[in-house]
Order: structure tokens, then sequence, then C-alpha cells
């Protein structure tokens, strides 16, 4: 919630930039999204206010592209990792252009810095991981901590883990905006009620997009899941099994430490779990209906090691489709209705030639 004024600026910036574009005009309307998600994680994780909308030359943009930028050597890098992760750090092999991550690691420096130097406290992520650093530290001094005991978390942890918030939190929520949008111009009933929703809740919390406006947009809150049902940003999932396990109806026994790949994608497009799962559905989600079975639903992964920022995303996607559709009619191109091609050489569900749609601007 103290992150919700930041996250607004940035979805103003993006409603401002997108007014430059004229009904009929087509926009390549994912990689726009990914400039707002870098610039919502800059500036709600890490406190700079670097307005990549406008300025998407920033190293800082840069980082995230090039973590997910499309080639064999990312995509298997990445698979690898899982088996062979101390020979790779060994042979020092690395996913990220050392320049950008040189360039990463001064700039998380230089504002860790700054708010010891000037006694800055935020309210975003890096503030909570500086916090783990300074605790940990204070307990190495009083000789309660071992600085070679596994978890202290010191300033490598701090870096990494910034580096993970960063990449992670780029392109699958940009892929999944590109995604919602593409089918809410191909779907204007949707859209509609969308819009409805939108005018009455806002009209509701006396003209504003708070907090609290935003956690009322359920049938948002449907659209949202339904898009990240038909097109997962992470496809598949592996998970080591920690005890033996026999898969149910069967008489095959899976052994303690076996890496389990689980098909996220297939299992969402199975119609045993969603009829008609081809098809754009956000009443599927509709909690009344209750129609969604344990385990069939997983964009975020499920257990202890889910995804850490399931909330924080889905507010961002919330308040930003609520924010554009506000202003604008997301229609269709020519462009749009050609099906979707997705790069093989990716290690998300990123689409090969972009994600095109137009907007319009709503009268006042």
């Amino acid at each position: 919630k103290g992150m919700h004024p930041q996250l607004l600026k940035c979805t103003e910036s993006l409603v401002q930039f997108l007014s430059k574009f004229k009904h009929g005009e087509e926009i390549e309307i994912r990689e726009i999204c990914g400039r707002f998600t870098v610039d919502v994680i800059s500036s709600c994780a890490f406190g700079l206010d670097l307005d990549i909308i406008n300025n998407p030359n920033s190293m800082f943009y840069d980082v995230g592209v090039k973590a997910f930028e499309p080639s064999y050597f990312t995509k298997y890098f990445f698979y690898l990792q899982q088996y062979l992760a101390p020979l790779l750090k060994i042979l020092r092999v690395r996913a990220v252009q050392k320049d950008l991550e040189d360039f990463f690691i001064k700039a998380i420096d230089k504002t860790v810095k700054y708010r010891e130097e000037n006694k800055v406290v935020r309210q975003d992520f890096l503030q909570l991981m500086y916090d783990l650093k300074r605790k940990d530290d204070e307990l190495m001094k009083k000789g309660e901590l071992n600085p070679h005991d596994e978890g202290v978390f010191d300033h490598s942890s701090l870096v990494s883990n910034a580096f993970i918030f960063l990449a992670a939190g780029y392109e699958t929520t940009a892929i999944t905006l590109g995604h919602l949008f593409y089918e809410l111009a191909k779907q204007p009933m949707v859209q509609d009620q969308i819009y409805r929703e939108v005018s009455a809740v806002i009209g509701k919390h006396g003209g504003e997009m708070t907090f609290e406006a935003v956690g009322e947009l359920n049938y948002l809150d449907q659209a949202v899941s339904e898009t990240l049902r038909m097109y997962p940003p992470v496809t598949n999932l592996d998970r080591q099994i920690n005890k033996e396990y026999q898969i149910p109806g069967s008489n095959i026994v899976l052994p303690a430490g076996v890496l389990v790949s689980i098909p996220i994608y297939g299992i969402h497009h199975d119609p045993q779990y969603f009829p008609d799962p081809e098809k754009f559905i956000p009443e599927r989600f509709d909690p009344s209906k209750n129609t969604i079975e344990k385990g069939s639903y997983i964009p975020f992964g499920a257990g202890p090691r889910m995804c850490i920022a399931t909330r924080f995303a889905t507010i961002e996607i919330k308040l930003c489709v609520a924010m554009v559709l506000k202003h604008y009619k997301v229609t269709a191109t020519p462009r749009t209705n050609l099906p979707l091609e997705y790069h093989d050489r990716s290690i998300v569900l990123s689409p090969k030639n972009g994600v095109w749609i137009s907007v319009e601007k709503r009268m006042e």
C-alpha cells in the first residue's frame, strides 16, 4: 500500500505517453508495457525516478531487456543452471553482459550509499533488503553470526536479489499486460464491462484510483486471471521432490531428489480443467462459481516457493489496465488479428513479432 503513490505516478506517465498516438496508429504495446514495468520497478523497488517510459535508452532498462533477450544461450543457461550451477560459477559463465551487470551493481551501491549518508528511509524493496543486511551486519559484529554461515544476507545477497527482482518483475508483467491488451482489443464487450466497473469504482472513491479502489475491481481481477491462464509467462515449472511420492492411480514411484517438470501451459489449456481453453472467458474466475480445481491454475507456481511478487504484480497490472481504459479505448488493427507467434529461444512466453493494437481517446 505504501508504494501505491509511486505506482500511480508511473501509470499516469504511461497514460500521458499514449496520448502521442493518433487513433488507428498501430502501437507495439508489449514493448511500451516493458518500459512501464521497469519504470515501476526502478521507482517502487529501488527508489529511482528514471521516467523510462519516455527515456527507453536507460541502461537500467537494458539490464531487464538483455536478461530476457531471446537466445538459445539464455534458454539453456537457465536450464543447465539447475543441474550445473557450481560448474557454471567456476567457469564464470554469465547470463548478462558484464558491462550491464557492473552498471546495475554501481547503481544499487550508489543508492544504498546515498540513503546511508542522508539517513533516507523509503518503503521499497531495496530498503527491506538493506534492513536485512544491516541486521546481519550487527549480529556479526557481536559475534552472534558467522559470515560464512548459510543464509547470511550480505552485500552480494542484496545485489543478486535486487537483480532477480528487476529481471523477473520486468518481462513477466510486461508480457501479461501485452496479452491482456491484445485480448481486450479483440473483445470489446469484455473491455466495456471493465470500463464500466472502473468508472463505478472510481466514482465511489471520489474520482481517485486509490489502493482500496484497485482492490474492488473484481471483474478486472477475473480478466487478469484469465490472461495468466491463457498466456502464462513461464510455461513450465521445475521442482525437486523432497520425499518419495507415488503418482495417484499408477504404480510409478518417484524417489526423493528427482526433478519434476510441471507443464503450466499444458495444464492451463487442458479442457478437462478449463472447457473451451482457447477462448478468453474471464467469468471462469468468478469466485461465486468456484469452478477452478485446486492445482489446475498455477501461473505463479505454488507452495512455499511460489513467486514472492504475486500480489504486487497483480496490483500493478490492474492499476495499469484500469488507468489506461479510463482514458482510452483499446482497438484492434489488421496486425492485432494475426495469430501470435512465439520465440522458441525465449525462456518466457514472448510474442515473436510483438503485440499490436491502437488506442482511441475517450470523450470526457
